[in-house]
């Protein structure tokens, strides 16, 4: 017999053999545009579809109020069920898993309140900025929000619960702000799809150029308004750099709501400064069309549990110019530029420094980077977690 028929068939044997498991996981995050759409939900989807085409023979019952539009294409995993939230404990579980505790939208249920009390349970973090920026979060919050994102740490403090971590500075963040001992937490760090999803299309980016009146030279940025996004870095650093290169185009997607942006947006409409376009949110063609196509991604947040829109950069070729903060050195590597969060001189330097010839160079990089992060190691470590807390 073939060597490599002869694996194949050993491989699809052990597979069939393998132990079955039946997974529940609180998907409430699903529900919400506000984390349904953006990074917690991205990752919750990507996670969920990793795990059950790396365990086909697990059962997976997601637990949800409503219906979670925002990862209605799990429901069409063959392995993964809908119930609704309130009867996690009605259902034979092996392992509890929740994808955000920390949600303080209305009507979301602390998934810790539903967990069955005789499995493990597993909480994925995604950052504690709230705390670790205590003056643009938390600080600034009514009481009632402070007291309820305090008792929702509190309660992951006292309930023994694994926690997941999507990178090793949210592992230390989340120790620290958590009280719990290190060997409670592992850090599983996150994929990029984006390969997965895209094929490039000359249509869709002319498109976009009219729609948009976008030229051929522009910097992207990727993500919200808030202060601590350094969006204002940004802005800066392109008005400094257009001053050399005229036809340098700023090009910042995401929502056209954001109040932060439409402040900016007023600011420089006010200061008659053009070339700096508002995209409002794009589809995932459209947005991966700009990456790939811009000179540089700007990204100079202060505080990121992982970064996608850094990973995305990368996975794309496109020349990353980040901060040295929280998780993004672990994700950037040696493959883009780093600097401190406030260099609008060192931003505005390293803009103006791509050529085509550097440009080449860190696309390079930034690819090879990009394949060390991939959905089914994030779930293969996942799993190995859970066969260990299953097996305790």
């Amino acid at each position: 017999m073939d060597s490599a028929l002869a694996a194949e068939i050993t491989a699809n044997y052990l597979k069939y053999f393998q132990v079955k498991r039946t997974i529940g996981i609180d998907v409430q995050t699903l529900e919400h545009w506000e984390t349904g759409e953006r990074g917690i939900g991205r990752y919750t989807t990507a996670h969920v579809k990793a795990l059950s085409e790396l365990h086909p023979n697990w059962n997976f019952i997601l637990f949800s109020k409503n219906f979670p539009k925002y990862g209605e294409s799990l429901l069409n995993l063959p392995n993964v069920s809908l119930k609704g939230v309130g009867s996690e404990r009605e259902h034979s579980l092996d392992l509890y898993h929740i994808p955000d505790q920390m949600s303080l939208l209305p009507n979301y249920i602390p998934p810790l309140q539903l967990a069955p009390k005789t499995i493990p349970c597993t909480i994925l973090f995604h950052d504690v900025i709230p705390l670790v920026l205590p003056q643009f979060y938390i600080d600034t919050w009514p009481p009632e929000a402070q007291r309820s994102y305090r008792y929702r740490l509190e309660m992951i403090t006292a309930s023994h619960a694994f926690l997941l971590t999507n990178s090793e500075c949210t592992k230390r963040d989340v120790i620290k702000c958590a009280s719990i001992p290190e060997y409670q937490a592992e850090a599983i760090m996150a994929g990029s799809s984006t390969l997965e999803n895209f094929s490039p299309s000359d249509k869709i980016f002319l498109d976009l150029k009219a729609r948009l009146y976008l030229g051929d030279d522009y910097i992207l940025y990727v993500g919200g308004g808030e202060e601590h996004k350094g969006l204002i870095t940004v802005i800066q650093s392109w008005l400094n750099a257009k001053s050399r290169s005229p036809n340098l185009q700023l090009v910042i997607t995401g929502s056209a709501n954001d109040p932060w942006k439409m402040a900016f947006k007023k600011h420089l409409e006010d200061q008659k400064i053009h070339g700096c376009i508002f995209t409002g949110f794009l589809s995932d063609p459209e947005l991966f069309e700009l990456y790939g196509r811009a000179r540089a991604f700007v990204f100079p947040s202060l505080y990121e549990g992982f970064g996608f829109p850094v990973l995305e950069a990368m996975s794309l070729g496109t020349p990353v110019i980040s901060s040295n903060a929280a998780s993004l050195p672990e994700v950037v590597g040696d493959a883009g530029v780093l600097l401190d969060s406030k260099d609008v001189d060192g931003f505005t330097r390293e803009i103006l420094a791509i050529d085509q010839k550097k440009r080449a160079e860190l696309s390079a990089k930034g690819k090879e980077r990009a394949k060390e992060f991939s959905w089914k190691k994030v779930a293969e470590k996942t799993s190995k977690i859970w066969e260990r807390l299953i097996k305790e």
